[in-house]
């Protein structure tokens, strides 16, 4: 019988030290990271599918991915400003600088991330020299029509922000609320279409008043226009480059247009939140995010534009055409003066609903 133990424990030994990874304890066994993504087709299940188990496999550590608007994941990091237990914040640009105004975001040190090498110029945002918020892609904002409503209609596909005005259109017709930062971000357009801007934004209000008698609807919500595009009560609206290969996908037939006079950035971004837990997991987050393997998932599923200057020339002709801007789309991209308009925010919306009706 002693012999007998004796066998059994140096097999039990031999299996230990023969498999130590099996038994080796990782960082953050049992802990979860959690993780904020803005509103976008697919985001969720893709992390989860590509990045989430490379995180458990190296750290041990869970994610917890919630979808929110950028102004709802704002108002949450505030009230735990002292005490984030939110790591990664997946906002808007123009609101990850906001929110950086307010100490919100951690500096990202270039070293620590070797996906920024891959990212165009336009994806790194800077305050002050330093990294505070990265694109997650590329949103310009122009406007979408219905093919085969201006199909059966005998209608002329808009290509400029002025054809909104077009008598045809009246009645068909979507624009967004500055709530959103594609309504934010297209006040201050059409501040400059008519000689004013985010520091002049007086124009943008007076020639937006001349067209709302034709609007069928003012939307917040992407989700709203989506439906109403779908239901064909809206054939054209002002909207973001990532709503017409979703619904594309979706076997609508839609186009979306860059204007030939430019479209204003609101692109979406990341940060990683400043004081919060799990900083070096969240590197590693934003590698893999940005990696070419992820960005050409991302681009395939669910028709973003990437930020990631590899993926262009890994698509195939038919896939290329499903995008809504290429490279070359570049020189007509507008971007504004977000610290500014950030500072007007409250008093542009406030104005909307006294003047917009």
């Amino acid at each position: 019988m002693k012999r007998f133990l004796e066998v059994i424990g140096l097999m039990i030994l031999l299996t230990a030290v023969a498999c130590p990874a099996a038994n080796a304890a990782k960082k953050y066994d049992g802990q979860t990271m959690q993780v904020l993504i803005g509103i976008t087709p697919q985001a969720r299940e893709q992390i989860m599918e590509y990045i989430a188990p490379k995180l458990k496999e190296k750290w041990g550590i869970d994610l917890a991915v919630e979808p929110m608007g950028s102004t709802q994941m704002i108002e949450k990091i505030v009230v735990m400003k002292d005490n984030p237990r939110i790591t990664i914040a997946g906002w808007d640009v123009p609101i990850g600088l906001a929110a950086n105004d307010m100490g919100l975001c951690e500096t990202i040190d270039p070293a620590k991330l070797g996906s920024l090498k891959l990212l165009y110029d336009w994806a790194i945002s800077k305050e002050k020299g330093e990294i505070k918020v990265l694109a997650a892609n590329l949103t310009a904002i122009g406007l979408i029509y219905n093919n085969e409503e201006f199909t059966a209609n005998k209608l002329t596909p808009p290509t400029s922000w002025y054809d909104l005005w077009k008598p045809e259109y009246k009645g068909r017709l979507s624009i967004v609320a500055p709530e959103s930062t594609w309504g934010l971000a297209a006040l201050p357009m059409f501040a400059r279409l008519e000689g004013g801007g985010e520091t002049n934004i007086d124009p943008g209000f007076a020639k937006i008043k001349t067209l709302t008698p034709d609007v069928h609807t003012i939307y917040t919500w992407s989700s709203e226009l989506v439906k109403l595009l779908q239901l064909g009560e809206v054939w054209v609206a002002i909207t973001g480059s990532n709503i017409g290969p979703a619904l594309q996908k979706d076997g609508l037939a839609v186009t979306w247009v860059l204007p030939k006079e430019g479209g204003p950035m609101a692109n979406g971004g990341m940060s990683i939140v400043k004081g919060s837990p799990y900083q070096e997991v969240a590197y590693d987050f934003l590698d893999l995010y940005y990696s070419t393997s992820f960005q050409l998932m991302r681009v395939k599923q669910s028709g973003i534009f990437s930020p990631n200057s590899e993926v262009w020339s890994k698509l195939d002709d038919q896939e290329k055409k499903a995008q809504p801007m290429s490279p070359e789309s570049f020189s007509k991209l507008i971007e504004l003066d977000w610290a500014t308009i950030a500072k007007q925010k409250a008093a542009w919306i406030e104005r909307w609903h006294k003047d917009i009706k």
